[in-house]
């Protein structure tokens, strides 16, 4: 039997399809007239936490829309929660009879404590803050559990008020209920969400347009199961898993370190403020590099907004580069400023390179006049300041984008960055690696213990993005 019918034969006296007849209690009665908004989010908080547990809750969601007379499929999303790590995998998919002209078919997301990985590219994912929470409320477990990031409910934020209903019904079944009523400038309607008194993990969800409307009415079906967490793949909540970070990390590393030993500020590089956290999104070994040196580190604010690049060269192919047609604006003391910077790791020739302002002058007539073109050309128009910094057998070069208001672009955020540069052990401890990664299978659990603590019921949802 799936795990996930085993909720519908804990509570249902008679199910064929569950293999049989079963007697089973009704819910006790528990008084919750004294129950606050914030006491109820809490104890939602706690429902969702079992001991070396994960809870996995699947909500499949009908919509009736324009010039339809019933609810018809819209998607089916699954959550793996797990509260020890303040981490979560939302898994959504739009069902096949659903036209996707504009909307996405599939999507696959994680939150980490406060923050969202959403894929961007197929091999990338971006990282920003939770912005979008349930009214009177900031967990962004919860957030996610009853769809507060939704459309609707994120936009109207303000103009929507909570409440805690107490001694309701769902289907037959006693219930509370967390109600969220709208009234905002766009979106007006109410959305109710249904909750087991007992065990206090939501059973249903309706979503009902006002006056105004602006959203479809909707209705979802929500399951929940415990499954072990060490069932989940140890990467299965990992950001890497859906493209964090820098592919083949590890492997891509050690075909460097064959050439030149990796000196780096890390995968992740969390400063002290003001220095923004930046993150390794691309590794490119000698024999892809197109600048030819013997390994090249490319980091990116989280949200990938700015970029920088760490390259690393062997002392006698970094002097080949120097000499180059390339590297001839960097030497010409008309065109690039260039200064010595103290700092922890030795002295670094630190060069400034001017932004070329557009229309850039392709006829100069003067050697001053021509030293933007000379910088397009040379294609360093992206960096504000490349440093150079040798240490032991290793020439590192650091280049930082000209870019107003990146910390980074001025001689103290050099400064950092060089002081922040570390040896890559021999054999460095695993980072992550973007791999597919199986939906886990949860853990058997006995028929006579079933794993599900909230009756399978029909919902009304908000609309899936």
């Amino acid at each position: 039997m799936p795990p996930l019918l085993l909720a519908v034969c804990a509570l249902v006296a008679a199910v064929a399809a569950c293999g049989g007849t079963r007697n089973v209690p009704p819910t006790a009665t528990v008084d919750l007239s004294n129950v606050t908004v914030d006491q109820a989010y809490a104890r939602m908080a706690q429902a969702m936490i079992r001991e070396g547990q994960a809870l996995h809750t699947r909500f499949r969601t009908s919509t009736l829309r324009y010039g339809e007379s019933e609810l018809l499929p819209y998607s089916t999303t699954d959550l793996w929660i797990d509260p020890a790590a303040r981490a979560l995998r939302e898994e959504f998919h739009l069902d096949p009879s659903v036209d996707a002209y504009d909307l996405a078919t599939e999507r696959t997301l994680i939150v980490v404590d406060r923050y969202v990985y959403v894929p961007d590219d197929p091999d990338e994912a971006l990282r920003s803050d939770v912005k979008y929470f349930c009214p009177q409320n900031s967990d962004p477990l919860i957030a996610y559990l009853l769809e507060c990031d939704g459309m609707q409910l994120s936009q109207e934020s303000a103009a929507t008020r909570a409440r805690f209903d107490a001694g309701l019904e769902y289907e037959g079944h006693p219930a509370a209920a967390l109600v969220f009523e709208m009234d905002g400038e766009v979106f007006q309607g109410t959305f109710t969400t249904y909750i087991d008194p007992v065990t206090f993990l939501p059973i249903a969800r309706t979503a009902e347009p006002g006056r105004r409307g602006g959203f479809w009415r909707s209705v979802a079906e929500y399951e929940h199961e415990f499954v072990d967490a060490g069932s989940l793949d140890p990467s299965f909540l990992d950001p890497h898993s859906i493209g964090y970070g820098a592919e083949d990390a590890q492997a891509k590393l050690d075909a460097i370190a064959t050439d030149v030993r990796v000196w780096w500020i890390g995968d992740e590089f969390k400063p002290a403020s003001p220095w923004e956290e930046i993150v390794l999104t691309r590794i490119s070994p000698h024999d892809v590099d197109p600048w030819g040196s013997d390994g090249h580190l490319t980091y990116e604010t989280p949200g990938g907004l700015v970029r920088l690049d760490v390259l690393l060269w062997t002392p006698a192919h970094f002097d080949a580069f120097m000499a180059s047609d390339d590297a001839a604006v960097l030497r010409d003391p008309l065109c690039v400023t260039h200064t010595t910077l103290k700092t922890g790791q030795g002295d670094v020739d630190l060069y400034a390179i001017p932004w070329p302002e557009p229309p850039v002058n392709t006829s100069p007539q003067t050697a001053a006049e021509a030293c933007p073109i000379r910088i397009v050309n040379a294609v360093l128009q992206g960096w504000g300041y490349v440093a150079i910094v040798r240490i032991e057998d290793v020439v590192v070069d650091v280049r930082v984008p000209d870019r107003a208001g990146y910390a980074y672009a001025s001689e103290d955020g050099v400064g950092v960055l060089v002081n922040a540069l570390r040896a890559r052990p021999a054999v460095a401890p695993r980072i992550g690696v973007a791999t597919p990664i199986p939906t886990p299978t949860p853990v058997a659990v006995p028929p006579a213990t079933p794993v599900f603590v909230t009756p399978v019921f029909a919902v009304t949802a908000t609309p899936a993005r």
